[in-house]
């Protein structure tokens, strides 16, 4: 994308790219995704997901790249990405183990679908996890697995992957709860006053 015809990259191009309208009418709609408090790794994550960038198997067979758009666990289903993250057994078995079994949950319209759950506002009852950090984290362990099946030929059940995300969102949860304290006590501290 950033490379002169001839296939050579320069900062000219990548200066050209950067100024040129953004490409499949992304309109940058995305700032959301920056706002969420969570790791730069997972934001990254989910702006690829959201703007379908992952390379599955329906992408690579679009591409070119491959000759088949199957999902390697599922023979007869295309791999989209709504399949890798909702339709595929152990993305639904995934969901299922963390207490989702509403079909409105899987209805949704895919994008709407990620929007709405990674920006869903925390409770206030501080002794739950958040429900967008259980979902991020699901997502990011759906695909890890998904990857270590193609790459690696190693399987993960639904409930090593739920289990790896609740902790997940669990850890990062407390480091939300930690932050949250740290800037109360800096409050504190700033109207603090000295005794006549």
């Amino acid at each position: 994308m950033s490379a002169m015809p001839d296939g050579r990259f320069t900062v000219k191009s990548a200066f050209d790219l950067q100024q040129s309208p953004l490409p499949d009418g992304d309109t940058g709609n995305w700032r959301w995704i920056w706002k969420i408090p969570y790791l730069e790794r997972i934001r990254s994550f989910i702006r690829q997901l959201s703007h379908d960038r992952l390379l599955t198997n329906l992408s690579h067979f679009h591409r070119h790249i491959s000759t088949t758009a199957d999902c390697p666990r599922c023979p007869g289903s295309q791999e989209s990405l709504s399949h890798v993250f909702r339709e595929c057994p152990i993305a639904s078995g995934t969901w299922e183990k963390l207490g989702i079994r509403s079909q409105w949950f899987f209805n949704q319209p895919f994008e709407a679908w990620i929007r709405s759950n990674a920006t869903a506002r925390p409770s206030a009852d501080h002794t739950m996890i958040p429900w967008f950090l259980i979902f991020l984290g699901t997502l990011w362990f759906l695909w890890k697995a998904r990857n270590l099946w193609i790459f690696e030929q190693k399987s993960s059940t639904t409930t090593e992957i739920s289990r790896r995300a609740l902790a997940h969102a669990r850890e990062a949860a407390g480091t939300l709860r930690t932050e949250s304290i740290t800037r109360q006590r800096r409050q504190i501290w700033v109207h603090w006053t000295p005794p006549p």
